[in-house]
């Protein structure tokens, strides 16, 4: 059995402050290596998720629950803005993986971003956090917006550049966030 601090360092891991950074990281380094369309895709894609997920837990708290006892039961805080977050972004960085790296690079890349997306989304589930229907829709909304990401990396004319120094400083600027302590509380609201 996994201990409830383990799951909660775990769902932390969607936290918007962590997530954030994450972005954060990605774009700068896209833009830094004048991959310009892409850095734009990718800022507007996390945009477009907090303003999605945001709308929507207005959406579902004006509804207050009206599909309680049904298989389809969100809560009034659907969708989970963690699994949301974290799949945009988390999956957002996958496709800049699959599509433009290849070999070892590739599938360790994809193994850790997809452990981190599986985990945030478990956790807010186990923890009591969300109903698996709101992790669901989260999921959904932000794998939207990943897929988008993932469209527009596939259409590319330019050549990629090494992803090594992305996923370096991705996992080296977020392990000093996450070990920092610092999270972005928005009750309610993501």
């Amino acid at each position: 059995m996994i201990s409830r601090a383990y799951m909660v360092d775990i769902t932390d891991l969607g936290n918007p402050m962590i997530v954030g950074t994450a972005a954060l990281v990605t774009i700068v380094w896209l833009w830094a290596s004048s991959q310009r369309d892409m850095a734009q895709v990718f800022a507007a894609a996390a945009i477009s998720t907090v303003i999605a997920t945001t709308t929507l837990k207005m959406v579902s708290i004006a509804l207050g629950g009206e599909l309680r006892d049904t298989m389809f039961y969100m809560s009034t805080g659907a969708p989970s803005g963690h699994a949301a977050l974290s799949t945009s972004i988390y999956g957002g960085i996958a496709m800049l993986f699959a599509v433009g790296s290849r070999g070892v690079l590739r599938i360790g890349a994809l193994v850790l971003l997809l452990a981190a997306i599986i985990g945030v989304s478990l956790t807010r589930v186990t923890l009591g956090s969300h109903t698996p229907a709101d992790v669901v829709a989260g999921i959904l909304v932000g794998g939207s917006f990943a897929m988008l990401i993932g469209f527009v990396a596939v259409r590319r004319q330019h050549p990629w550049p090494s992803l090594t120094p992305l996923l370096a400083s991705v996992l080296a600027i977020g392990l000093l966030v996450y070990l920092s302590g610092l999270r972005l509380q928005s009750p309610g609201l993501l």
